[in-house]
């Protein structure tokens, strides 16, 4: 722990440069990765892991699997919290206006990615 380490300074601007990529590339892959997993997947549409596991077994949501492990794609997530959306009575209302007749009791489809 109290290792003196002796270096240049071209040594040490090489390291920490490497440093700096390895870190900023691992950042970079978990933030444009097109899968998450249950863990990123349960805290982006605020449920706990144990009720996505169930939602899973009930396939009420879109999720990948491979071998043991469950993967999501945000853009599904967010395209099937989308799909959950419940008409306003003003919607319903207008609804009913403009065409005679309400298509869709209550929910409206949500957008695909």
């Amino acid at each position: 722990m109290n290792d003196i380490i002796v270096t240049t300074p071209a040594e040490l601007e090489r390291l920490v440069s490497r440093f700096v990529k390895e870190a900023l590339s691992g950042q970079s892959k978990s933030t444009d990765s097109e899968f998450v997993g249950i863990e990123e997947a349960a805290e982006s549409v605020n449920l706990s892991k144990h009720t996505l596991y169930g939602m899973v077994s009930r396939r009420e949501l879109p999720f990948y699997k491979r071998g043991k492990k469950l993967y999501f794609k945000p853009c599904e997530l967010q395209a099937w919290i989308g799909s959950q959306k419940f008409q306003s009575r003003e919607e319903l209302a207008n609804e009913l206006r403009e065409t005679g007749t309400i298509a869709s009791i209550g929910k409206k489809g949500g957008s695909k990615c």
